[in-house]
Order: structure tokens, then C-alpha cells, then sequence
């Protein structure tokens, strides 16, 4: 009997019925950062509409929906659209996820929450004959191995381990399935995600149930064409003048009405993409910088939301800002800062934009040049794994190449260390030998962040020849970022309790005191012995803290 359920969640009909289910989704989720007073409260309900819309090959395709969605933030309502769009998930026979598919103009970051839904609905095949299952899936935090086990009438699901940097403390999922899905879910999951962008560990605590609502309510995507193309494929109007001047001028009414500081960002950004066909355009970048005249903090909220957007035209308001030259440098500034949080794939229109700013096509040679041209590096490591940048990297090494001062190859070497690109170590390794040391120190600076074992050895021995202290403070910042080896920790050791500099001893307590290279307590507890500038014995007490 157990079989013949398994085998339902694949099917496309049983005893002639379609797939379709409806369930009462609830979610409560804590989220605490590596401090322990910093933590957030998540809790969302919905109700999701599941659909069978067709089969091909071995897998069969899945239409979901959310509706009434209800999502708060430590108790305020967060804007919950995004997860309202309907969409297709690929089911294999094994129960597995395998594909997607999604609206034409669903951005990258949508897509994301969206398949959080969809991975609920992974169920491997069980049995009295094999009621002990061990495999590999996949969610949207990675791959991880599973195991399900039959306990009738349930089925209990339990996540053992991630490949990446998860460390699973909880993770239990009891289910029943029925003829099409599940009847009812509870699952419960506690994981500490550690070496994150931003911070070096996160704890998430959620707990979500799944329960079957009837009578099924009216949902927008049993309404939808069975030929899912008629809906996915979305063949946009081109505006007329008359359109493009009409939208611009209920933007120019719409700002002024509202009091954008008190709206969440995220709720801004839903407000504007209305402005999608318009906000791309020079004419409204003049508009909005310009022409109209927001308070200081607005225009923060304003940069803010667009570039929380991330599309064609919200790229294009920000480059188009940074290009325009009646614009400030204020303005500039920020769409610089907006582009850099970004991660989703430039366009074309962009990246070219973006590439002849940095060649200093519209930019007056002054502070904001360094700014930008180093931020763009910045932009190409985020976004490195979301389409082509050779654009704008072309851009960067031929302004490096083209560099005649030594402020502008201090900024063009900074721009390539940020954009972490091994590729390029050979256009930055004859700045090495460069006759100042400001231009030295940037590249070694540079192959830092580059971080392969070619740049360590290039560092290593930049280290043992370089008489400059303001070069070798900031090689012992670039070994930060390796694990050096034993002879280079020894070294390091030496400088920290003997060398008469405070600050290259700084740098060598900092590198000693690295994640990769921290050395046992007992070692630490020796350099204090030695140690007599306060912010280095702070440092190490510091270090001898975290450490216990």
C-alpha cells in the first residue's frame, strides 16, 4: 500500500482524478547572527494550491501557487507578493526535484523564494519491503544527504548532513501522503550556517506544518492554461511616447505623496517596479534627481529600493545616473553603492554603460573615479556567477594599462583585487617591482583577495625582500587571507613578539589571530607577556575570548 502512495505523488491521475491539492501553510522561524542579541522572528501562513499540469519523459510537471500570503518580520507585515507568483516545478520518479520553470520576468531573487515552496514536495519512494531509505538531495541551501524512514501510517524524514558549511543541529519531518501529495506535514529544523558573505555564522530555528484545506479555495492557478507556455511567456506591449510621458508623470506625483522613510525598502522596490517601462530612462533620472526636490534621507530610501529591483530598467536608472552629467556626485555615488549590493546578471545595456564609466567616458577625473572604478571590481566578484562581466573587466585592466599616476594604478590595482579573478594575476605581478610603494603595497593588496597558491608564493617572497614597512604591513594583511605554511607562521611569530614596530606587529598578531592561522590559547597567552602597545594586547585578549 505503501508503494502504491509513493507512487501517487508522481503520477498524473489516480483512478481518474487529477493532482490537485490545497494545503494551510504555517512557518515560525527565528533567525540569530553571531551576536546573540541580534536575531529576527520570521512567521508566515499561506494558502498553496498544488496542480498536475502535464508529463514528459520521466518527470512530471507541477504547477504551485501561494495566495493570502501573510508574512511578518519581528511582528510587522512584510510585503509578500513575490511569493504569490505562480509557477512549474519538474518531479523525477524517484520523487526528486530536477527542474523549474517560471514566469519570463520573474527575477533571480524571486525565483529563489519561490523554490523554497516547491522543495517541501521532494518525497523519496519507501516500502515495508525497503522501509529505510539513504540519499542525496537537493534545497535551496545545497546538497545533503537524507534518509527516509517508514513508520505507518507516516513517513519521518531526517536531514543528516550538507555538503557546504551547514551544520544540521535538528531536522525532522513527519508526513502522511494521500492520493495526490501529502494529507498533513509537521517538520521541524534547527541549522547554523557558517562562513557566510556577510556573517560568519548564522543560526536558523523553523518550524512549519502543512495541512490539507477543504473545501479547496478559489485560486488563480486552477483558472490558468493547461498549455503552460499560454501564461509562462509573457510578450510585453511596447509604450507609446504618450504612455512613457503619462507613467513618468504619476511617478512625479506619486514620490512627493508618500513618506517613502517610513516604507520598508523591499516595499518601496515593489511600489516602483510599476515604473519598470519608464525608470531605465535618461529622461527619468532627470526627473527624479533633478527636477524634483526630495529630502536627503528619501533620496537614500529611493537608491536603496531601486536597487533592491534588479532588473533591466533599475540597472539602467543606476548606470544612467552614474553617466549623466548634470547629476551630483551624491547621486552618483549612491547608484555606485546600489550597483555593488547587487548580485543578479547585468545586462548588456548595462555592463557596456558601466564599462565606458569606468574608461572615464562621462566622469570627471576627481574623488568619485577612484570610488567607482574600485567598486566595479566589487560589482563583478558579486556578481560573478550570474552572466558575463568580460566587459566590464576588460574595462578595469585597460585603465590599469592606461594608468600614468600612481594614484590612478593604486586605483585600478585595488579594482582588480576586487574582482578576485586568478586569471588575472598576470597583469598584476609586474607592479611588484614598481618603484613605489604605495603602487607595491596595492598590488600586494590585490593578490591577496585573489587567493590562489601562486599569489601567496608571489606575496610570500614580496615579504622576504621588501624593506618598506608600509609594504610589509599590508603583506601581512594579504596573508590574512591564507592559510600560510609553517615557515611563514614561525616568521610571523618572531615579528609579533620582537619586531620594534608596533603596527607590523599589529598585522602579524592580526594574521596569527585569523581564522585560518590562529595559533592554540596557550601561544597567545605567551605573546601578552611580551606585548606592550594597548591595541595589540586588546587584539590578542580579544582573540584568547572568542577562542574560549
Amino acid at each position: 500500500m505503501m508503494k502504491l502512495f509513493s507512487l501517487l505523488c508522481i503520477a498524473i491521475s489516480f483512478a481518474g482524478h487529477t493532482c490537485i491539492n490545497q494545503y494551510k501553510y504555517e512557518l515560525n522561524a527565528s533567525v540569530q547572527y553571531h551576536q546573540p542579541d541580534n536575531i529576527s522572528y520570521v512567521d508566515m501562513n499561506a494558502f498553496i494550491t498544488i496542480k498536475h499540469f502535464y508529463h514528459d519523459n520521466e518527470v512530471s510537471w507541477f504547477g504551485l501557487k501561494a495566495d493570502q500570503t501573510n508574512l511578518k518580520v519581528n511582528g510587522v507585515l512584510s510585503p509578500s507578493n513575490d511569493y504569490e507568483i505562480p509557477f512549474l516545478f519538474g518531479i523525477n520518479t524517484k520523487g526528486s526535484i530536477t527542474e523549474f520553470k517560471f514566469i519570463s520576468d520573474t527575477p533571480e531573487n524571486v525565483k529563489e523564494k519561490l523554490k523554497g515552496f516547491a522543495y517541501y514536495f521532494q518525497t523519496h519512494k519507501v516500502s515495508k519491503e525497503n522501509p529505510l531509505v539513504t540519499t542525496l538531495e537537493r534545497d535551496a541551501m545545497g546538497e545533503y544527504l537524507v534518509t527516509y524512514k517508514m513508520d505507518e501510517p507516516y513517513i519521518e524524514k531526517n536531514k543528516v548532513s550538507y555538503k557546504e558549511s551547514i551544520d544540521i543541529k535538528k531536522s525532522i519531518t513527519r508526513y502522511q501522503l494521500g492520493k495526490c501529495f501529502y494529507n498533513e506535514l509537521t517538520a521541524s529544523e534547527k541549522v547554523e550556517i557558517t562562513d557566510g558573505p556577510i556573517y560568519k555564522s548564522i543560526e536558523t530555528n523553523t518550524d512549519y506544518t502543512f495541512s490539507t484545506n477543504r473545501p479547496i479555495l478559489d485560486s488563480p492557478l486552477l483558472t490558468l492554461s493547461n498549455t503552460p507556455d499560454d501564461w509562462l511567456i509573457i510578450k510585453a506591449k511596447p509604450l507609446s511616447k504618450a504612455d512613457k510621458k503619462e507613467l513618468q508623470e504619476q511617478l512625479k506625483l506619486l514620490l512627493p505623496s508618500l513618506n517613502i522613510t517610513q516604507l520598508a525598502s523591499t516595499e518601496l522596490a515593489e511600489l516602483l517596479k510599476k515604473y519598470s517601462p519608464i525608470l531605465g530612462e535618461v529622461e527619468t533620472v532627470t526627473l527624479l534627481l533633478n527636477e524634483m526636490a526630495l529630502e536627503d534621507e528619501q533620496y537614500m530610501r529611493l537608491f536603496n529600493s531601486i536597487g533592491q529591483i534588479e532588473n533591466a530598467a533599475s540597472q539602467m536608472f543606476l548606470v544612467n545616473t552614474i553617466n549623466h552629467e548634470e547629476i551630483n556626485d551624491t547621486h552618483k555615488f549612491r547608484a555606485i553603492m546600489s550597483l555593488l549590493q547587487g548580485t543578479e546578471e547585468l545586462t548588456p545595456s548595462a555592463l557596456y554603460a558601466l564599462g565606458d564609466a569606468v574608461l572615464n567616458n562621462q566622469i570627471n577625473r576627481g574623488e568619485l573615479q577612484p570610488i567607482l572604478v574600485t567598486a566595479v571590481g566589487g560589482i563583478v566578484d558579486n556578481r560573478k556567477n550570474a552572466g558575463d562581466t568580460l566587459v566590464i573587466q576588460d574595462a578595469i585592466i585597460q585603465g590599469l594599462h592606461a594608468s600614468e599616476s600612481n594614484k590612478d594604478k593604486v586605483t585600478y590595482l585595488t579594482a582588480v583585487g576586487n574582482m578576485k579573478n586568478s586569471n588575472h594575476l598576470d597583469y598584476l605581478t609586474p607592479y611588484i617591482y614598481d618603484g613605489t610603494a604605495n603602487v607595491r603595497a596595492a598590488t600586494i593588496m590585490a593578490l591577496g583577495k585573489i587567493n590562489n597558491p601562486e599569489a601567496y608564493n608571489i606575496v610570500v617572497e614580496n615579504f622576504n625582500n621588501e624593506k618598506n614597512e608600509y609594504v610589509q604591513i599590508t603583506a601581512l594583511k594579504a596573508l590574512s587571507n591564507y592559510k600560510v605554511d609553517s615557515n611563514f607562521k614561525t616568521k610571523a611569530i618572531a615579528i609579533a613578539a620582537s619586531n620594534s614596530n608596533s603596527e607590523i606587529r599589529r598585522s602579524a598578531i592580526e594574521l596569527l589571530t585569523s581564522k585560518e592561522n590562529k595559533l592554540p590559547n596557550k601561544d597567545l597567552r605567551k605573546m601578552l607577556k611580551f606585548e606592550s602597545d594597548k591595541s595589540n594586547y586588546r587584539l590578542i585578549v580579544n582573540a584568547l575570548r572568542d577562542g574560549d
